[in-house]
Parts: C-alpha cells; sequence; structure tokens
C-alpha cells in the first residue's frame, strides 16, 4: 500500500438541524485515511452516510466535530486551490447550455495549470452529443458528462459517488481504465457504490458504513463459503475450530480461510457428507453479515 496519506480524517461528525429542533446525526467519530495512488471503496446501505462524507472532504459541508486535511490543507483551502474533483451522486447543472459550450465555459473558469486529461472525454464519448443541450441528455449522457468535468484535470483526490449509475457496460469499462491511469498518476480515489462487484475489482481496500459510522475495514476478501451436508451435529476439528459456521440440521455452512478449502472438503469428506457449493466470500456477504449484526444488537438491546 502507498505510504503517503493525503485525505486524513479525524473523528469526524457531522450534525444536521432539523425542523422543530430535531437534529440528525449524518455522521459519528469517522476515521480514515486516503493514499495516494489508491483507490479506497465505501460501501453501505442508503442513508448510512456516504454522500455526506464526500461532501464534507470535498469542502462544501461544514463539520460540527474532528477534523479532515486533503494535502495538509482543510477541505475549503484545498477546494479553492483545485486539489479535488468531485462527481456528485445527482449531478446538477444548467439546463439550456449545449455540451460544448458548458465545456468550454467550465475549462475557462477551471483555469487548469496542467493539460486537460483529454483521454477521459474520449473515452466517455462527449464528441457524439456535443451539439445536445443539456436538459436534452438521457441519463446515461449526462453521467458520462459529468464524470468527464469531474476527471478532465489532475487532481490528488478524486471523491466519486455512484459513478457508473446509468452507465453503459462499455463505458463502465472505459471507466475502470481510466482510474487505472489516474492511480498511477499518484492520484488518491475514494469510490462509493452500491454495485459491490464493481467496488471489489476497482478498489485496494473497503470500508463499510453504517449509520454514519465506519462499521468495517476490509483489506482483502480472502476466505471462502463452504455448504456440505453431513451427520447431524458433527464437530468441526481442532485445527477448524476458528471457522464460523452456520447449521440448519444436516446443512452446514462455514466461512473459511482459502488456504483451508482442502481441508474441510476432506473432512466432509471423512463424515460421509456431501460438498454443496465451495466460492469466494463475496462484499455482499460481507454486507449482509455487517446488517444481520446491527439487527441483532438491536434485539438484544
Amino acid at each position: 500500500m502507498p505510504d503517503e496519506p493525503i485525505v486524513i480524517c479525524k473523528m469526524v461528525g457531522k450534525v444536521f438541524a432539523k425542523s422543530q429542533g430535531i437534529e440528525v446525526t449524518a455522521l459519528r467519530n469517522v476515521n480514515f485515511q486516503g493514499h495516494q495512488g489508491e483507490v479506497v471503496g465505501i460501501i453501505g446501505p442508503n442513508g448510512s452516510g456516504k454522500t455526506t462524507l464526500f461532501r464534507t472532504i470535498a469542502g462544501f459541508l461544514c463539520l460540527s466535530s474532528g477534523s479532515i486535511s486533503v494535502g495538509g490543507l482543510l477541505p475549503k483551502k484545498a477546494l479553492e486551490k483545485r486539489m479535488v474533483g468531485f462527481l456528485a451522486e445527482e449531478p446538477r447543472l444548467s439546463q439550456a447550455m449545449p455540451v460544448k459550450d458548458y465545456w468550454k465555459a467550465y475549462v475557462s473558469l477551471a483555469r487548469p495549470s496542467k493539460p486537460v486529461h483529454s483521454f477521459v472525454s474520449d473515452a466517455m464519448g462527449i464528441g457524439t452529443f456535443g451539439d445536445k443541450r443539456i436538459g436534452q441528455l438521457s441519463r446515461g449522457m449526462l453521467q458520462r458528462f459529468a464524470l468527464s468535468m469531474c476527471l478532465a484535470f489532475p487532481r490528488q483526490v478524486y471523491l466519486l459517488d455512484e459513478p457508473t449509475e446509468s452507465l453503459d457496460v462499455n463505458f463502465r469499462w472505459n471507466l475502470v481504465d481510466i482510474i487505472s491511469m489516474l492511480k498511477k498518476q499518484g492520484a488518491a480515489i475514494v469510490y462509493a457504490s452500491h454495485n459491490l462487484e464493481e467496488v471489489a475489482k476497482i478498489c485496494d481496500r473497503v470500508l463499510v458504513m453504517r449509520k454514519g459510522q465506519l462499521h468495517k475495514e476490509i483489506v482483502a476478501v480472502n476466505t471462502c463459503i463452504a455448504k456440505f451436508r453431513a451427520p447431524e451435529g458433527i464437530a468441526m476439528p481442532e485445527e477448524l475450530a476458528g471457522t464460523q459456521v452456520s447449521v440448519r440440521g444436516t446443512e452446514y455452512e462455514v466461512e473459511i480461510p482459502s488456504d483451508q478449502i482442502n481441508n474441510v472438503c476432506r473432512f466432509v469428506l471423512s463424515q460421509n457428507g456431501d460438498i454443496i457449493e465451495i466460492r469466494p466470500r463475496s462484499l455482499e456477504d460481507i454486507l449482509k453479515a455487517s446488517i444481520m449484526e446491527d439487527v441483532n444488537s438491536e434485539k438484544i438491546m
């Protein structure tokens, strides 16, 4: 993993005031670092705080508590110095302007100190709808245009909130290639998505958010799920004692380190059992387990 953190969040909290004096806590004691040349994924249910975290890092929201540093600067100062590229989950652009005019105005106002990333707009196919007005764009076209603006210039940090929403599969592939190029250039990329397969493919590590808090960090998914049938009540051997087991009568489901697959298979067969399925544990498995932990803890309380 790269050594230099460019984004540092310490005990970040954000509280929104609502009508009738009711306060809503959107973020609570969030700690994490984003490093140069690294893609950090953030996953979690709707309302878990992902978008609020992005907006605080980008400098669009003030913190209620804690601190954020982007390249050693406060978020607003980093934004002023054009260190951050931010893609909002729902881009809001002037509907009346043609795409090509909007693009020219954007580049002019941005006053980039380095050349525009022309490969981004090419990969997103912006030239195919340059004469259309923003209000005439399909949802996919609008997303491609918003991505092009976000990634158009070299930045130290890119914040991508649901970047593949409404994209056709070929543009999803192109975005993966773009992110790989930006990563090699040393950018830190924070990537939020509900597409867990996509997150697993793109990200170096993944943070799971629940109820405004970082619930878990996943550096690598290196375990497997094994399902098998065996006599009721069997006990796992001592060397596999730490394996997580779920039992439904004669059907067992175990989570095991990937290097223990052969040992588990040999044990099941020695018990006159049958292997039903062996598959890598996915981010979806981990997210479901995270949600069930919260549900069970709420039942206990």
